[in-house]
Formats: structure tokens, C-alpha cells, sequence
């Protein structure tokens, strides 16, 4: 008795559960592509005023402008976050500064025409 209890709880749990791939853990978002304009997104993302100058950005393509957009943001994160950390937790802090380091110099790289100097 105990163990016909005890599988049927097990089966309910194994059957209510919600899979990975139906939260969406296993399948990636399809890249953006639309084409938005500098000025819209500014009030968004500040630290896209910041590094990317307007007129370079309204000339890429709407894929192109969405992962400028997603590198500036994580480069913005990473760089908050080592700020935050460099008092309490010098390694975490440079953790985070290394890899804000790495991605500026990969924005850089794909970018570099259209970041302010």
C-alpha cells in the first residue's frame, strides 16, 4: 500500500511538472530585425548615448542595431557591477571588468565606425 502511495505521488509530481522545453530553456529567440531609430531607444538604454554616435547607428541594419544594443547593455551591466563589487569583493569586482573590458574591445571591433570617440 505504502508504495502504490508513494509511485503515485511520484507520478503526479513527474506529470505536473513543467518541462525545460516548454519553459523555453532549450529553444532560442529569434534575433530581432526590425529597425528602430536612435532617438526611441536612447530613454531605454542611456549608455547607448553614451558610446554610440546617432547617425552611424540609424545607418546599420535592424539585426545589426539590436546586437549593438544587447553588447552595450551587458558591457553597461559588467561595468556596473565591477564598480559595485570593487570595495566589497576586489575579485568578483575584476571579474565583472574583465569581461566589460573584453566585450568593449569586441563592440570595438564589429562597431568601431559607429562608437563615439
Amino acid at each position: 500500500m505504502r508504495k502504490a502511495l508513494l509511485l503515485a505521488v511520484a507520478l503526479s509530481l513527474l506529470y505536473a511538472h513543467t518541462s525545460t522545453t516548454a519553459m523555453g530553456e532549450k529553444k532560442v529567440a529569434p534575433a530581432r530585425t526590425d529597425k528602430v531609430t536612435y532617438a526611441e531607444l536612447v530613454k531605454d538604454h542611456p549608455a547607448l548615448e553614451e558610446m554610440v554616435d546617432e547617425n552611424g547607428f540609424n545607418d546599420l541594419s535592424g539585426e545589426e542595431q539590436w546586437e549593438l544594443i544587447t553588447m552595450v547593455d551587458k558591457y553597461y551591466f559588467f561595468q556596473q557591477e565591477g564598480e559595485y563589487y570593487a570595495g566589497e569583493s576586489p575579485s568578483q569586482s575584476m571579474m565583472y571588468l574583465r569581461r566589460a573590458k573584453s566585450l568593449k574591445k569586441e563592440i570595438e571591433a564589429r562597431f568601431g565606425h559607429v562608437i563615439k570617440e
